[in-house]
């Protein structure tokens, strides 16, 4: 199978300055039913247990179709945005990528620019389907709420780890999803076709 890839160069890091606070955020179309069931799990089992040991941490959420219900919530800590003109910008101003995938598969276009850009990936194993990455290196990996808590407590306490992380996923996406990478093992796997 053919991998989906990225040009790197579209995909240029700002900075790797360590931030204080890390912003978390969600970029999906919320009228797929996993992105909507997800995003409702989060905010429900998740997002209060961060709040009660951190209560200055920060999520974004933005999407194609966000629910009213959603646009309306006030909810501690919670910015609702709904659709955004620029995905690319909207993800280079977080710094934590949450991915609360629990049904659906394929590989998340989504990951890889999120990766591409530097940022660090929390996702289920479902949400990281497809992608080649080395749990604690280039990805967190959480199974279940108190995972997911204790990965967001981690990266608010120590913000360097998620600047490794990042700077580890992005090295991934260069040395695995770039489309020169791919055309490259494509040409060579046809090469061998040809011997």
């Amino acid at each position: 199978t053919i991998p989906f890839g990225v040009d790197i160069k579209d995909y240029p890091v700002e900075s790797t300055e360590v931030k204080k606070r890390p912003i978390f955020f969600h970029l999906g179309s919320m009228d797929w039913q996993p992105n909507d069931e997800g995003i409702r799990w989060l905010l429900e089992k998740v997002w209060p247990r961060v709040m009660k040991k951190h209560p200055n941490a920060k999520l974004k959420l933005a999407g194609n179709k966000m629910p009213d219900d959603l646009m309306m919530l006030n909810m501690p800590g919670v910015e609702i945005k709904g659709r955004v003109r620029n995905a690319q910008n909207f993800i280079r101003n977080g710094n934590v990528m949450l991915v609360p995938l629990f049904s659906a598969g394929g590989m998340r276009i989504k990951i890889i620019e999120g990766m591409a850009l530097g940022k660090t990936i929390i996702s289920t194993p479902i949400g990281a389907e497809g992608v080649e990455y080395t749990y604690g290196t280039d990805i967190l990996i959480a199974k279940n709420a108190t995972e997911f808590v204790n990965h967001i407590g981690s990266l608010i306490e120590n913000p360097e780890q998620g600047t490794h992380i990042g700077a580890a996923a992005r090295k991934l996406v260069s040395s695995t999803y770039d489309h020169e990478k791919i055309v490259s093992k494509l040409v060579q796997f046809y090469k061998t076709l040809m011997d």
